[in-house]
């Protein structure tokens, strides 16, 4: 199981994330903005972070998945040292082959 959606999410107060992914909570976007060169955009506020950041709590990591309207392709915000730290994690268990 990759992932359970947060049934609800956004539409009653109390629900954490729009996507609980066991060890991670996720708040996913879609936006299909334009700019005026025609290129497809997306703003991540930064309340957008803190708020899935508080909901994650100690308990999980903060991401914020989004994608462009009409695009397949899943992208991921997240805190840099979340980052570093999943490759740590990564290089440790190859470690241990």
């Amino acid at each position: 199981m990759l992932g359970i959606r947060v049934l609800g999410s956004g539409a009653f107060p109390g629900m954490k994330g729009d996507v609980d992914l066991v060890t991670m909570l996720g708040e996913c976007k879609t936006r299909g903005t334009v700019n005026s060169s025609g290129e497809k955009t997306i703003s991540i506020l930064k309340s957008m972070l803190e708020k899935i950041k508080k909901e994650a709590g100690h308990d999980k990591l903060p991401i914020l998945p989004f994608q462009y309207k009409g695009d397949e392709t899943v992208y991921v915000a997240m805190e840099f040292d979340i980052l570093l730290w999943l490759v740590h994690q990564i290089e440790e268990l190859k470690k241990g082959e």
